[in-house]
């Protein structure tokens, strides 16, 4: 079985739709050159320097979304699968009080083949500090509820977003589903990303033995709040292949055989008990 190229993205968003339109264009450009087959962006990448009331003005059906239509535009230009990490969406136009935070996975046609809505929201306080407000994900967006397991083109991908990661069970379910490879694109914090990140990525790499890919938000959110960055590719046996801590593309090549072999002497996932 042949190896499959991905190219992973540390990402830092800018304020302008326009200009991280073009920014994705060249790391796609740049990541067909070096012939991977799918590239994945981080959690709010097109949207994280927006407002919310802006980001509410994208969040539209996926059938009719702006966004996804110029990111099929992307991926059909480029002839790259691509993962974008999380978009505002919305299953009715007329609801305008909270949106979906969707992972949208294309491919090399551009068109949409699957799409996962975050299940977890991130309603919480990361620091003691009275000065540090808290996060309240559930103000503005609506959880979702379905586990998501896709066939492409580097194998059963399993999607997830950033706090999701903390939750096992969401994996033991991809897993059950045929999940090889784990997409975890993320925001993560500054004060969870320097204890949990590195962890919890490897955690969800060793107990599953799958391939995880955590593109990664870096810089500033829109209110000043800063993101942790340091996108990483982790084996199924949770060795760190690659890991960044600069905007740009990260590269390995996914062995499916020796996963499955790995799987084989190690049968770790035929000793579960509380499935």
């Amino acid at each position: 079985m042949k190896k499959n190229k991905v190219a992973v993205a540390q990402f830092s968003t800018e304020a302008s739709i326009k200009k991280n339109l073009e920014k994705i264009d060249d790391m796609m450009s740049q990541a067909r050159d070096n012939q991977a087959e799918m590239i994945f962006f981080p959690e709010e990448f097109l949207t994280h320097k927006i407002s919310p009331d802006d980001k509410k003005g994208y969040a539209q059906p996926v059938e009719k979304n702006s966004l996804i239509h110029d990111l099929s535009t992307l991926a059909k230009k480029h002839k790259l699968a691509l993962l974008a990490g999380s978009l505002p969406t919305r299953e009715n136009k007329a609801d305008d009080h909270k949106y979906f935070n969707t992972c949208v996975l294309f491919n090399h046609e551009g068109q949409v083949i699957s799409i996962y809505n975050k299940i977890h929201l991130f309603d919480v306080k990361t620091t003691d500090n009275p000065t540090k407000p808290e996060y309240h994900e559930s103000k503005l967006i609506y959880a979702g509820t379905n586990v998501v397991v896709t066939d492409t083109v580097i194998g059963k991908l399993g999607l997830s977003i950033c706090y999701d990661v903390r939750f096992p069970e969401i994996y033991r379910q991809q897993v059950k589903q045929g999940a090889q490879i784990i997409a975890v694109p993320s925001a993560f914090t500054v004060e969870t990303g320097k204890v949990h990140w590195e962890v919890l990525l490897r955690a969800r790499a060793i107990e599953n033995l799958c391939y995880v890919l955590a593109p990664a938000q870096m810089g500033d959110r829109y209110d000043g709040r800063k993101t942790y960055g340091h996108a990483m590719i982790i084996s199924p046996w949770g060795e760190i292949l690659q890991q960044s801590q600069e905007e740009g593309l990260l590269y390995a090549e996914l062995d499916l055989t020796a996963q499955h072999n790995l799987r084989n002497r190690f049968p770790a996932l035929n000793h579960i008990k509380l499935m």
